[in-house]
């Protein structure tokens, strides 16, 4: 699905914009100056990079998937009581320690 299948024609446009400021500032004078490169290049990103990966982030089951393999698989009790362990040893050793 990309954002013009979605009918998100402004903020395609948005993206658009962004890139070419982003291509502005990355490629020397010479290629940035060839308008069918830079044309080529800047919607190569919006809808073959960006576009698809707003889609897929934003995509409300691959967040459950994703918070549902995060509580499941890295933290189990134990690493969990580590964490808040290591945050304590930080807390304690840090020169800021009562001062908040």
């Amino acid at each position: 699905m990309s954002l013009t299948h979605l009918g998100l024609f402004i903020f395609a446009e948005y993206l658009q914009e962004v890139v070419e400021a982003l291509l502005f500032y990355l490629l020397p004078e010479a290629e940035f100056d060839q308008t069918m490169f830079r044309f080529l290049v800047r919607e190569v990103l919006v809808q073959g990079v960006i576009a698809p990966t707003i889609d897929k982030i934003c995509d409300p089951d691959y967040m459950n998937q994703n918070i549902i393999w995060m509580v499941s698989h890295r933290y189990t009790d134990e690493s969990l009581y580590s964490t808040i362990h290591g945050i304590e040893i930080l807390y304690q050793t840090s020169p800021n320690h009562g001062k908040l």
